[in-house]
């Protein structure tokens, strides 16, 4: 992409470095990444008809910076005739970091209070 050679790096170093802005390669991976994930969650947003979005997991508490930055927004709502439909859907990020234990505790004292 730059026209320079590349170490094979883990995921872990190429979200650190790609966040930070320490490698530009890793951040346009990042951006390249926000923006697919702006396209497909749309697609299969608009094709189940859902009410809402939500991202979780480690991953949204890993993107939550390079997400809102990203053209993730616009990949999400561009949609052709369903624009004003999709732009009216909300997206949600989860960023707590164990939110399935979260979730497990609070359901556990649901249900035993």
């Amino acid at each position: 992409m730059e026209g320079r050679a590349t170490a094979p790096l883990d995921d872990k170093t190429i979200w650190t470095n790609g966040g930070s802005g320490a490698d530009s390669l890793a951040a346009a991976a990042i951006d390249r990444f926000c923006l697919s994930l702006g396209s497909v969650s749309g697609d299969l947003a608009l094709a189940q008809g859902a009410s809402g979005v939500v991202i979780a997991g480690g991953l949204g508490l890993r993107i939550k910076d390079s997400l809102v930055k990203s053209g993730f927004p616009e990949r999400f709502v561009e949609k052709g005739r369903f624009e004003g439909f999709m732009a009216a859907l909300p997206v949600k990020l989860i960023t707590h970091p164990q939110p399935g234990l979260f979730g497990a505790a609070a359901a556990f004292a649901r249900q035993h209070a």
